[in-house]
């Protein structure tokens, strides 16, 4: 059946524009651009003409056949109804009524020729096909580190979706992403994932992020010596990162830091020595301060010596007097029985009286001597 309505519908095409027929042969192929809707009954594709032909050849001067873009299908002197299209498939029909069929956007002079070679067959036409696209609106955003996002653009991009005409398999197309996500990284995994176009449009959210470079500072231990660091910026741009210093520390580790930044997140650790710590140096004692030299005293000045005395004369000795004779104790009287002496009232006996005398004439004695050196002494 379906055959059947797609010969019908290239005989009305042929008698009502009437087209130039090119022969398919080594020369020049002919290229027939037809434009259909696709509808669907009971989960069948089943094509139907909606308006327009295009002719094109593939020779030696144009070796080469690309697929209209939907932009080129929005131009032009072909009318369409509402919406949107885009290329499907294309058959190529041999002279014996053989069909290949395929999906590729463009074909080649010397791909016909080789072709022609394998079959043994000629090549009289080949059709191309345009059928409503699917649409897929995308969001570009930018998530920053504290989570809020940016939009930085909306792209409207159509594509075919999966139908199997005629029996022929026609996957659906994946969508190019906008050239904007070279500069940046995926924020998450959904955002990566293919998106295919379906049968009904869609509108789909890309998140994105700016790549990062974490530098660590951590001394040999592996105790970080401060807080680390986070750079971003877009793929490609410039790095621009000099190296702190630590007092106290000195960098270790060779590390070679990037020169922009790329796609993808880099961690660099950068390790610091610790300086040995240094002797304090003795305090110096403070000087003695000198003691003031004594003040020379002045020489004693010679005390002149004392003139010797003249040695006294010695004295001539005293001529000795001769000592007078002892006078002769009187015998004393003795007493009579009868008579018995009387002392004076003063109640003293004899006893004490003699004592006295005799001290009395010691003391004369001594007296008289003493008296006499003297005398001898003036008179020297």
């Amino acid at each position: 059946m379906k055959k059947l309505l797609l010969g019908l519908f290239t005989i009305t095409l042929l008698f009502n524009f009437v087209p130039t027929s090119v022969k398919a042969d080594s020369e020049a192929f002919s290229v027939e651009e037809y434009y259909f809707n696709i509808h669907e009954y009971a989960n069948e594709d089943v094509y139907s003409i909606v308006s327009g032909i295009q002719y094109a050849t593939i020779s030696t001067a144009t070796p080469t056949w690309s697929a209209l873009k939907h932009e080129d299908l929005t131009e032009g002197s072909f009318v369409f109804p509402s919406g949107n299209y885009v290329f499907y498939n294309y058959d190529i029909n041999f002279e014996n009524g053989e069909i290949v069929q395929g999906i590729k956007n463009t074909l080649t002079y010397q791909e016909l020729v080789d072709l022609e070679n394998t079959k043994g067959l000629k090549i009289d036409s080949i059709a191309t096909y345009y059928a409503k696209a699917s649409e897929i609106k995308a969001n570009y955003y930018l998530v920053n580190t504290d989570g809020s996002k940016e939009l930085l653009k909306t792209d409207i991009a159509y594509g075919r979706y999966e139908v199997s005409p005629d029996e022929f398999h026609i996957p659906s197309d994946t969508l190019t992403l906008d050239p904007i996500t070279a500069s940046y990284l995926f924020a998450d995994e959904s955002s990566k994932e293919t998106k295919l176009f379906t049968k009904n449009d869609q509108v789909i959210d890309i998140n994105l992020r700016l790549p990062s470079v974490t530098i660590r500072y951590e001394d040999t231990d592996g105790t970080e010596i401060q807080n680390h660091s986070v750079y971003s910026d877009k793929v490609g741009q410039i790095f621009n990162y000099t190296i702190p210093t630590f007092e106290g520390y000195t960098l270790k580790s060779e590390v070679t830091l990037p020169s922009k930044f790329e796609a993808k997140d880099l961690s660099l650790t950068l390790v610091f020595e610790k300086n040995a710590k240094p002797v304090d140096p003795v305090k110096p004692v403070d000087p003695v301060k000198p003691v003031d030299p004594v003040k020379p005293v002045d020489p004693v000045k010679p005390i002149d010596p004392v003139k010797p005395i003249d040695p006294v004369k010695p004295v001539d000795p005293v001529v000795p007097i001769n000592p007078v004779d002892p006078v002769k104790p009187v015998s004393p009287i003795e007493p009579t029985e009868t008579t018995k002496p009387i002392l004076p009232a003063t109640g003293y006996s004899n006893l004490y009286l003699y004592s006295g005398y005799s001290l009395l004439l010691l003391g004369i004695g001594f007296t008289s001597i003493k008296v006499f050196k003297k005398k001898a002494s003036n008179n020297n």
